[in-house]
């Protein structure tokens, strides 16, 4: 299984990206409104560097005293779609950050094994720290990047 992620300015952005207007479903009305396809889109990401995190230490006469992290996402629309084979198409696309293998990151292979490609502008170093959330079912990547 192969993921890639995209980051786009807005939703309406990542539509008109033609690589992506491939998971799009249009709508038809009255059924559905039209959406990304749920077997392999998962769009509306969260996407932080936790090296931004801030802490706070709160106490609570309910819960006690705990520490408080809080994220400071990454602006834009954040998604991933999932293939079950390589996509030269979406590896083109100017709005992909990485593709990754999820089989070889879950057999444990090195980052720069199961990174296979990068988005214009992009490489392994930018992404020490980053976390995105949630992952795809299934997804168990070790990134220390990616949680």
């Amino acid at each position: 299984m192969f993921d890639y992620l995209f980051a786009a300015p807005d939703q309406a952005a990542a539509q008109a990206d033609p690589a992506l207007a491939a998971y799009w479903l249009p709508a038809n009305p009255p059924f559905t409104p039209g959406g990304w396809r749920g077997d392999c889109v998962n769009a509306g990401l969260q996407v932080w560097n936790s090296a931004q995190d801030t802490t706070a230490t709160v106490t609570d006469p309910m819960m006690g005293t705990r520490t408080i992290t809080t994220h400071a996402y990454l602006p834009g629309y954040w998604l991933n779609i999932a293939t079950n084979a390589r996509n030269p198409a979406l590896e083109a696309s100017p709005l992909l950050i990485l593709g990754a293998d999820r089989d070889a990151a879950d057999a444990g292979a090195p980052q720069t094994q199961y990174i296979f490609c990068f988005g214009p502008g992009q490489s392994l170093g930018q992404f020490a720290g980053m976390n995105v959330s949630p992952l795809m079912a299934g997804a168990n990547y070790p990134f220390g990047a990616f949680q």
